[in-house]
Formats: C-alpha cells, structure tokens, sequence
C-alpha cells in the first residue's frame, strides 16, 4: 500500500479547512445583519415596506435556488471550485450591499450575496465529509 507522504496529505486538506471556516463564518451575517440596521440603511436608500419585504424574501429564495442548483454545479466543475466560487459571491455581494446607493443595487448585491450563501450552506457539510481523517469522502 503506497503511502503518500504528509505534506501532501495536508496541502490540500488545509485549504478546504480555511474554505470550511470562511464558509461557516460567513453563512449567517448577511441574513441577520439587516434588520437591526434597515433605519440606519432607509436614510441612504428609500425603502418603502416592499422593498425590505423583498429584502426579507430574498435569503429563503435565494437559498432554495442556489441550494438546488449547487449539486449541478458541482459536479460540473468540482467542489473546491464551487467553494471558492461561494465565497467570492459572498464577498462581492457584501462589498456590493455596502456601497449601494440604490435599491437596486442593494437588491443584486443581497442576490449576490445569497447566492454564494445558499452554495455554501450545501457544500459546507460535503466539504467536511471530503476532509475526513481516513481522506476518503463520504
């Protein structure tokens, strides 16, 4: 049985752990982060009771379509891609959101946002069961 030397083993392990971590971090701020600060947020874009309801309705949509659609890409291109795919959707719909002068653009960068977040909360529980100690997946 050739065994492969542990630097290798690590290489590749260590960079799917930091995506895990970004990920994980990542998954919740933008969902929770608007509500506490939709005054604070109406004094430099108007918003009117549609649109924090679509604010609101954005993540769970979001998430379903994305979250369906994840597998597919996946497969396509691979999970450490798609990973790192998420991850600069999240931050470019938070970089998005946070220089939005209009409603529109703080409605694509949410999409943006949650996008990448509806990716990441399917591919966060496969990317811990590809890293697994004994290196198979599951």
């Amino acid at each position: 049985m050739p065994t492969t030397p542990i630097r290798g083993l690590w290489a590749g392990r260590t960079l799917a752990l930091l995506g895990i971590l970004l990920v994980a971090a990542n998954l919740r701020t933008a969902v929770a982060a608007l509500s506490p600060i939709v005054t604070a947020i109406s004094a430099d874009v108007p918003l009117g009771a549609l649109a924090i309801g679509v604010l609101g309705m954005l993540p769970p949509v979001c998430f379903a379509v994305f979250g369906i659609f994840t597998p597919v890409f996946t497969r396509r291109i691979g999970l450490e891609r798609v990973v790192v795919v998420a991850l600069v959707a999240i931050l470019a719909g938070h970089l998005l959101r946070g220089s939005a002068g209009s409603l529109a653009w703080l409605i694509i960068g949410s999409i943006v946002t949650f996008a990448g977040l509806g990716a990441g909360n399917v591919l966060l529980p496969r990317s811990s069961r590809s890293t697994s100690p004994t290196g198979s997946a599951s």
